[in-house]
């Protein structure tokens, strides 16, 4: 994107709810809005500008994963980080079921060398019973082996905040990390204690508090969804388009993910 354009986004206005927890210079000066779905099973992110956002409020741009073993390609990337012996991130998503093999494969010719890193995948609900914010949980990995909680979320958000300023960076010239607006979903069956969590986890990965909003996984489909414009049907034919918020509408919001 050229200069003008970036400029034009940084001199334009967006209307949003009003959050008094965020200060009014915050949100008037961000360019981008990244959303983080941290699933159970598969992850990934969303973003758009605010040049974009104006335009057409459905114009987003998805990460594209690529599975190593399989070649495919995939909105989203398994939920799995790997650390060195030494506890040192070392891959996330896809690449750290790669890496994993490899050292599996590895051990099946040399010494047991995969043994002494730290493979964690589908960890996530291990949060969902976290009663008091001063709880301390630890999560095992494939072997047993265990490593802080707050470690292994934080690492896995600091992965995909670098992910993200990467993807806008080949977009925007000259973003910053203060220049991003930072959204992470949760479920939200989980506790007060398990959203606090997660709001300290990307902290610890380098997120801003001010530049943080932690949502309701189901609040945040019901706000993608009131923008979506539906085919209304009568005796077979199709009518007018409507948007899906009209007075006196209802929904229902179903999460099939895993």
């Amino acid at each position: 994107m050229d200069d003008a354009i970036l400029q034009n986004i940084k001199e334009t206005t967006i209307y949003e709810q009003k959050d008094e927890h965020i200060p009014s210079k915050i949100k008037e000066n961000y360019l981008i809005v990244a959303a983080i779905d941290f699933g159970t099973t598969f992850s990934g992110y969303a973003y758009s500008s605010r040049h974009a956002f104006q335009i057409d409020p459905l114009k987003v741009t998805m990460k594209s994963w690529a599975d190593p073993s399989s070649s495919m390609i995939y909105n989203k990337t398994s939920t799995c980080i790997l650390f060195t012996k030494e506890k040192e991130f070392s891959e996330f998503g896809f690449d750290a079921e790669a890496k994993y093999l490899d050292l599996l494969h590895d051990d099946d010719n040399t010494s047991g060398k995969a043994k002494d890193w730290y493979f964690f995948r589908r960890f996530k609900m291990a949060l969902y019973e976290l009663k008091s914010g001063d709880q301390e949980v630890l999560i095992e990995d494939e072997t047993g082996k265990s490593l802080p909680a707050m470690v292994v979320f934080s690492e896995s958000l600091r992965y995909l905040k670098q992910s993200v300023i990467d993807c806008v960076s080949k977009q925007l010239i000259g973003i910053e990390l203060t220049d991003i607006k930072w959204i992470v979903t949760v479920p939200a069956i989980w506790s007060d204690p398990a959203k606090a969590f997660m709001r300290k986890a990307a902290l610890e990965a380098g997120i801003d508090s001010k530049m943080l909003t932690i949502v309701l996984e189901p609040e945040a489909a019901a706000t993608f969804v009131k923008h979506l414009p539906v085919e209304r049907r009568v005796d077979g034919q199709e009518g007018n388009v409507f948007k899906t918020f009209a007075p006196g509408s209802k929904y229902i919001v179903v999460d099939a993910g895993g």
